[in-house]
């Protein structure tokens, strides 16, 4: 693969800071699957904390959002100029809603603060957002001259930690926003996480994601075949690269 970038990635634990020029914030994953796992008191303690992030991400940048489902990889287009809400309807038909705990909260969430007509969808299968096999977002991204990017959303060893891989391997300069990504207590590999249920608050939680994504980042020489590996390997983590994504 061809990169084009050259900068250096770093790590941010907040969206303070970031400057926003030829930058761009992802959400991934930030639909009902996800949510759905947390809590109701904390998935409405999540959701109105992304509501503020989204406020002040929105001032610096442009927002893209990605679903993951049984899709073809495509890029749904923006309408120029135009900051109204995606409504129900379309939200529902792009992944972002369906059966599941806390949807009336999310729904209210995404009336007030989710998708714009003006903000790009981009819908995947697999974990990365990001990944050669999946190219839309990456190519978009590309074709908008980005170098910067902020990463929010979950799950935090799955489908976000697979496209910091590929972020900080493009050479993106890439933040992950730790007190915005969900994960799960135990990590990925504990034998009752999806019954346990998922979490973003405490400093347990904090502390895991500023490991992860540091150590990642902090290892961007690492090969495209590393990175493949890793990514393939990052649930049972039998691959040192993301030993701290599946922990």
């Amino acid at each position: 693969m061809v990169q084009r970038h050259k900068s250096n990635p770093t790590f941010n634990a907040s969206a303070a800071g970031v400057d926003g020029q030829a930058g761009m914030a992802l959400m991934i994953d930030l639909q009902l699957g996800c949510v759905q796992y947390l809590g109701r008191d904390e998935a409405k303690a999540y959701l109105d904390h992304m509501g503020e992030v989204l406020l002040g991400l929105r001032q610096k940048m442009p927002v893209a959002w990605v679903t993951i489902g049984d899709v073809e990889n495509d890029l749904v287009p923006v309408e120029e100029k135009n900051a109204s809400p995606r409504d129900k309807a379309e939200c529902e038909a792009l992944g972002f809603l369906g059966d599941g705990k806390n949807r009336d909260l999310f729904e209210d969430f995404l009336s007030k603060h989710g998708p714009r007509k003006d903000e790009v969808v981009f819908r995947k299968r697999g974990f990365s957002a990001l990944s050669d096999d999946e190219p839309a977002l990456r190519n978009y991204l590309n074709e908008q001259r980005i170098d910067k990017i902020s990463i929010s959303g979950g799950m935090a060893g799955y489908c976000v930690g697979s496209t910091v891989c590929d972020a900080v391997r493009s050479g993106w300069e890439t933040k992950a926003m730790p007190d915005t990504i969900i994960g799960w207590p135990g990590g990925e590999r504990a034998a009752n996480y999806l019954q346990e249920g998922a979490t973003w608050l405490g400093e347990d939680h904090a502390k895991r994601m500023k490991e992860m994504y540091g150590d990642v980042m902090a290892r961007a020489d690492l090969s495209s075949s590393d990175y493949g590996l890793a990514k393939r390997d990052m649930v049972n983590g039998t691959n040192p690269a993301v030993s701290r994504f599946a922990r």
